[in-house]
């Protein structure tokens, strides 16, 4: 699934960049530049959230049925890569280039749950509570990449992110 996603989203980005707009894909994504601070906002912005998660939730669950080379790797840490280099790397900042911030912000975030809610429909998980959340989680990695110009800070909390709710704080 992530391999398919990385060659449907991710490899046509790069692609895109490189032939068609004729610039650096590293450069235009924001992946070369500040990328320590990036990193740094982002680690900041996921210890927030697992302060967040630990006040909801109390102790983390750890479970052995969660804690997979799937679930760490894929599942957790490399989809925030692949998600955010199509999402904020890519549709955001080309909806930059033609519509004003905010509402750039607003569309990409609509498009972002967009492609959550078949997963959710198939798998009977589909909540407004989560269609609002990841809403509000895309505006809030759009305000990370506007303030550090570092893709990373969006990699890192989303990865964190998923890697917290599905591997220290599993539903259930």
């Amino acid at each position: 699934n992530l391999a398919v996603r990385g060659l449907l989203w991710v490899l046509p980005v790069f692609v895109y960049l490189r032939y068609l707009d004729r610039v650096d894909p590293c450069v235009y994504l924001k992946l070369k530049k500040h990328w320590l601070r990036g990193v740094l906002v982002g680690l900041a912005f996921a210890a927030l959230i697992f302060l967040l998660l630990l006040a909801e939730h109390g102790p983390p669950r750890l479970r052995a049925g969660t804690i997979t080379w799937n679930s760490i790797l894929s599942t957790s840490l490399l989809i925030g890569f692949v998600e955010e280099v199509a999402y904020r790397g890519f549709v955001f900042q080309k909806m930059c280039d033609w519509l004003p911030v905010k509402s750039a912000v607003a569309i990409s975030s609509l498009l972002f749950v967009a492609i959550h809610v078949p997963g959710w429909l198939s798998l009977h998980l589909f909540m407004m509570k989560t269609f609002v959340f990841v809403f509000v989680f895309g505006v809030v990695m759009a305000i990370l990449l506007l303030a550090t110009r570092s893709l990373w800070a969006s990699i890192v909390s989303h990865s964190l992110n998923d890697f917290l709710t599905a591997v220290v704080f599993p539903p259930g």
